[in-house]
């Protein structure tokens, strides 16, 4: 190879190096940028794409729950519908926040049927939606260093349940 070949190449190199670093420095702002929109008080209802790996079928309803501390649980509504480009796109519908102690043994907090207790607003809002969509509904619990927990939500008479409840709450029968 003559010298000014690997001169150029030699500079070529260094280029790509230097591209590539500046690429590394542009996804991390982009990481961080993100990470401040999701934590922004809107930042909830950006659209994104799916990053798990659970084999629930899509389009599909989903509303998952998780601990925010010892007191807090935060549940999330959302649609989940496959893009043209073959990942999930994930819809934000609804956002509930739940607080109390929630110690070990309530997580996830269950009914007395056994089925997870769902926020009664968001919790109506699915099992109507699953009805007049036709879509599959699913409860999802995540905890940090545990298993995922998903359950189906089966197709009930007008989400009876959470109507129940919501009258129990409220001292109607």
């Amino acid at each position: 190879m003559k010298k000014s070949e690997e001169k150029t190449a030699e500079y070529l190199t260094e280029l790509l190096e230097t591209k590539d670093e500046e690429i590394r420095d542009l996804k991390q702002q982009l990481d961080q940028l993100e990470c401040h929109l999701r934590n922004s008080e809107a930042g909830w209802s950006v659209h994104r794409q799916e990053r798990t790996h659970l084999t629930l079928p899509a389009p599909r309803l989903e509303i998952e729950g998780r601990m925010v501390d010892e007191y807090h649980l935060l549940w999330e509504y959302r649609f989940v519908y496959p893009h043209l480009l073959g990942h999930n796109v994930i819809v934000p519908l609804g956002r509930t926040e739940s607080s109390g102690n929630f110690n070990e043994r309530r997580r996830p907090p269950r009914n007395q049927d056994g089925s997870m207790d769902l926020p009664y607003r968001d919790g109506a809002h699915i099992h109507h939606d699953m009805e007049a969509l036709k879509l599959p509904a699913y409860a999802i619990w995540k905890e940090e260093g545990k298993n995922t927990i998903v359950e189906e939500l089966p197709f009930r008479d007008k989400y009876e349940n959470q109507l129940r409840v919501g009258r129990e709450r409220r001292g109607k029968t």
